[in-house]
């Protein structure tokens, strides 16, 4: 199923959208119980996102919802996508315009608090040896996972969604 080319939350069929979505995970999870393969792209957006989660909770006084943040942690490792794994710059643009009209509020956000949150990403526990583990996408619906990014990967993509 595709989105279609504008895209309205308000007239969206959210009950069908969402019953196709656990549908799919349901899918995932039943052919990787463990989360030892398929079921790891399921984390698309949560590395960067629960990095930025965290620190809205510990540090801001007003925290984001879990699902704001892994949405802008989305937007963030599209943009990863873009440079690492060959996601077009026209898909990239359709993914932050879908999840921006859903989640519009952008978030100032200080170097300080964009390094706070990169380091955040080192406590992922998708990490292995140190090395951040990520989720990319190579195409809209197509994503490869166990990609490593550096902490200077996480701070230019937050700092670029967050000034873009």
């Amino acid at each position: 199923q595709r989105l279609p080319a504008t895209f309205s939350p308000t007239e969206m069929n959210w009950d069908e959208w969402v019953r196709h979505s656990v549908d799919i995970k349901m899918h995932i999870v039943s052919e990787d119980e463990h989360e030892w393969g398929i079921r790891k792209l399921l984390n698309f957006g949560h590395t960067i996102g629960h990095a930025i989660e965290t620190y809205f909770l510990t540090q801001k006084p007003e925290p984001l919802l879990h699902g704001e943040a892994v949405a802008w942690g989305m937007c963030a490792e599209a943009y990863l996508s873009m440079r690492h794994t060959g996601l077009s710059q026209a898909s990239y643009h359709t993914i932050v315009r879908l999840i921006t009209a859903y989640f519009p509020e952008k978030h100032a956000l200080t170097s300080q608090e964009i390094a706070d949150i990169a380091n955040l990403v080192l406590q992922d526990k998708k990490n292995t040896d140190g090395i951040i583990q990520t989720v990319m996408l190579t195409d809209v619906g197509k994503a490869i996972f166990d990609v490593p990014i550096t902490q200077e990967d996480v701070k230019q993509a937050i700092l670029f969604i967050f000034d873009a």
